[in-house]
């Protein structure tokens, strides 16, 4: 959305993208919290990789899903004299953690994006052959 608002003809005064949109979903009553952890391909030397076609978001209600901490086993420093000698030292920590889900239903969406920068009242939107067609 932001790279589309970016794209969007001048004097549409998007100067601060990302405030517009959270404004439209907290206008809604939604709260947004944001990750980065679906990246289908990596960025290689050369040419900028496109933005993908479609990206996945997950919609539920607030406290859904519950953060379980079953805590952890701490060995804690290990050192030896071949550590000792060269100010080194181990570490063993292993954490016990996992997810429960408590609420109701949770959506997992996957959506189709054309970043172009053209605003819906200068596109085809009836789902026809010219859609992706910027009309004048």
């Amino acid at each position: 959305m932001a790279a589309d608002l970016a794209l969007s003809m001048p004097g549409d005064n998007l100067l601060n993208a990302y405030a517009e949109i959270e404004g439209f979903i907290a206008s809604r009553g939604i709260n947004m919290t944001w990750t980065i952890d679906d990246f289908t391909t990596a960025q290689s030397s050369g040419a900028m990789n496109e933005f993908a076609d479609t990206f996945t978001w997950y919609i539920f209600a607030e406290g859904t899903f519950l953060f379980l901490d079953g805590g952890t086993l701490d060995l804690g420093i290990i050192r030896d004299s071949s550590l000792t000698g060269t100010n080194d030292y181990k570490m063993f920590v292993e954490t016990f953690e996992g997810v429960a889900k408590v609420g109701v239903e949770s959506l997992k969406v996957v959506s189709t994006i054309s970043v172009n920068g053209a605003a819906a009242a200068l596109r085809d939107t009836t789902g026809g052959a010219a859609a992706a067609a910027i009309e004048y």
